[in-house]
């Protein structure tokens, strides 16, 4: 019986060229020598959101760096995509989801004492860096 009913609902499908880009970030305060809190990282970012239009949705996610036996690190990756619920804004562009990643690197670089922070897109790979 639940599967007819399933079978009757109406699916819309939406799609939009695919495209991702990433901001890569150590989980290390370099100037402070003490780890970057994800709380701390959450709420920076929702406030560069909150004051930023268009607004881009993004997802934040802990990782680990490795390079083999010798080098482990944690750290935090934040993503956006062309996510076609939100071609509402016709303003959420490939174009401005990037430009959007790559000022949030250079003040999350600054505000967090990055030394290098990364953005990946599609078609390029850009290092942001900077002495303390």
């Amino acid at each position: 019986m639940e599967s007819k009913k399933l079978s009757k609902r109406k699916i819309k499908k939406t799609t939009n060229p695919s495209y991702e880009c990433k901001i890569y970030i150590v989980g290390w305060d370099e100037k402070n020598s003490k780890m970057l809190k994800y709380s701390s990282l959450l709420k920076y970012i929702k406030k560069f959101q909150a004051n930023h239009r268009p607004m881009i949705d993004v997802r934040i996610e802990r990782t680990k760096y490795l390079h083999g036996l010798d080098y482990s690190e944690v750290g935090h990756v934040v993503s956006a995509i062309n996510h076609p619920k939100i071609q509402i804004d016709s303003a959420v562009r490939p174009e401005n989801i990037k430009a959007f990643l790559h000022e949030l690197a250079k003040k999350i670089l600054i505000h967090f004492n990055q030394r290098i922070i990364t953005v990946v897109d599609d078609y390029e790979t850009t290092m942001y860096e900077q002495e303390i």
